[in-house]
């Protein structure tokens, strides 16, 4: 049986700007491994490798050297991703 606090509680709050889907398909997150880099690095980067990106892209520091970068439309983000450097650890 369901707490009436816990259903009274789910009335009121808000139901979130941005669902977890559009997130998905329009967000990277990424997490720097090693040497900590400036967020002015990782955008410069970023703009100089990814000139091919039609939309806006916006940066998120989240903190603990992590990043959260939005892009303006699922393909951009795709075409990212795809085209990533990886570095291969031998």
């Amino acid at each position: 049986m369901a707490s009436p606090i816990n259903s009274s509680l789910k009335d009121t709050l808000p139901s979130p700007p941005v669902q977890v889907q559009e997130l998905a398909a329009c967000c990277l997150f990424g997490n720097i491994w090693g040497e900590a880099l400036a967020l002015a690095a990782i955008i410069n980067k970023t703009k100089k490798d990814g000139s091919f990106v039609k939309g806006q892209i916006f940066f998120v520091e989240i903190g603990n050297d992590s990043i959260l970068v939005r892009f303006a439309n699922a393909d951009d983000r795709s075409m990212v991703y795809s085209n990533r450097a990886i570095d291969k650890v031998d």
